[in-house]
């Protein structure tokens, strides 16, 4: 396999220019996005936990789901709007003066946009498996988990108007979380502030021509043993490496050495202990 990987820059190799399909990368962007006092809608219990809490710190935030979204820009051929929004699954912890803290969990949403250059296609495409056709890009987002910089407790006031709620959630996230949410009602809320790196790019179905080599043949023989076939413990135990270490002491210079000959203790420039022996003077 590394053979055939090696030989891409050797162009004398080329026997033939093959046409591939491949979904070409348009146009791309990378943000680091700052979201303040972003409301996180609590579980039941959470929320009951948090009403009685005098103060909140946050542990972690897991991305759970990015729902992509790609609509053309009016006036401006070629060029697409990538809507995206992240589902967050969001721990902390609630504090009560002389309670130990409480750990409360539940859903909190951003949304981010760009404009990228998509190029335009008229043409669709029909595949005989049923594939649909799809005449505009395809947005990608990739996104780590975000970064929790701040936690705090909002006061929602009587008549005060509720977030927006989240309306029915993906069953990927809905299945992070073992009980109802609080989507209004409540009369504390956590507020969050989100650290998000993400990267956007615009993708579009096209043919190119690309330099072939050769036929690429992997040389690694396929191992079954790790994919939960039984094997036999004997044998398994028979290619074991044996603990020498494990029955007999370590003596004072592998200890001091690390057990290596490049540690310079071969040329140790100590001085040397006095020894008792003969020709050896007592002090």
């Amino acid at each position: 396999m590394s053979d055939c990987m090696n030989t891409v820059s050797d162009f004398t190799n080329v026997r033939e220019a093959v046409c591939v399909n491949v979904r070409k990368i348009m146009d791309a962007c990378r943000d680091q996005d700052c979201s303040e006092n972003v409301p996180v809608f609590l579980t039941a219990d959470s929320q009951q936990a948090l009403e009685n809490a005098t103060s909140v710190k946050a542990r972690s935030a897991e991305l759970l789901l990015a729902e992509v979204e790609v609509e053309p820009l009016p006036y401006q051929e070629g060029y697409y709007c990538v809507s995206c929004q992240f589902f967050y699954r969001v721990i902390a912890d609630a504090v009560t003066c002389g309670v130990r803290p409480v750990t409360i969990y539940g859903l909190a949403t951003t949304c981010k946009q760009a404009m990228l250059y998509g190029g335009a296609g008229a043409a669709g495409t029909f595949t005989s498996d049923g594939t649909p056709a799809v005449q505009q890009p395809i947005g990608v987002v990739e996104a780590v988990d975000p970064m929790v910089l701040s936690a705090g407790i909002a006061k929602i006031e009587p008549g005060q108007p509720q977030a927006i709620s989240v309306g029915e959630l993906p069953e990927a996230v809905a299945a992070a979380f073992d009980d109802s949410l609080v989507l209004e009602g409540m009369e504390s809320q956590l507020q969050v502030t989100l650290g998000q790196f993400s990267l956007m790019r615009l993708e579009r179905q096209t043919q190119l021509l690309m330099p072939s080599y050769d036929y690429c043949m992997p040389e690694k023989a396929c191992l079954s043993g790790d994919c939960g076939c039984p094997e036999d413990p004997c044998e398994a135990f028979a290619r074991m490496q044996f603990p020498v270490s494990a029955f007999f002491p370590v003596d004072e210079e592998t200890v001091l050495c690390g057990g290596g000959d490049g540690c310079g203790c071969g040329g140790n420039t100590t001085p040397e202990r006095p020894r008792t022996g003969d020709g050896a003077r007592r002090k």
